[in-house]
């Protein structure tokens, strides 16, 4: 199951939730997977803006939660939904402190995070 974007599927979401060890996160597949995450989030947020009028702050969880079962997700880390969260906040904080819509925010967070922790395996 795919959500109306075709971003986001459980598979993905399992994937972040698998416990590997550090020594084993490195390079191309440690960047991939920060691209995932950032996917994911991006996806779930999406969706759930799409769906949800203006949540206030006590519902914001539920409603997180709500949509990844819609989305197909049964079972989710606790870590996955805080990453999640985090990135929602930051979004909503960047957009409201540069004067710029969501889209451009998560543009900008996107570049950031990739630029700083996505290194091309011979510089690390």
């Amino acid at each position: 199951m795919s959500d109306p974007l075709g971003t986001i599927i459980p598979a993905q979401v399992d994937h972040l939730q698998a416990v590997r060890p550090v020594s084993a996160m490195q390079g191309h597949e440690l960047c991939a997977d920060i691209h995932l995450a950032l996917s994911v989030a991006e996806a779930v947020l999406t969706s759930r803006n799409q769906r949800v009028a203006d949540a206030n702050d006590a519902e914001a969880s539920d409603t997180l939660l709500r949509e990844l079962r819609a989305l197909g997700v049964d079972a989710v880390a606790p870590q996955l939904v805080a990453m999640v969260a985090l990135v929602d906040t930051a979004v909503d904080r960047l957009a409201d402190a540069g004067a710029m819509s969501e889209d451009d925010a998560w543009a900008e967070i996107r570049k950031d995070v990739i630029r700083k922790h996505c290194q091309s395996p011979d510089t690390l």
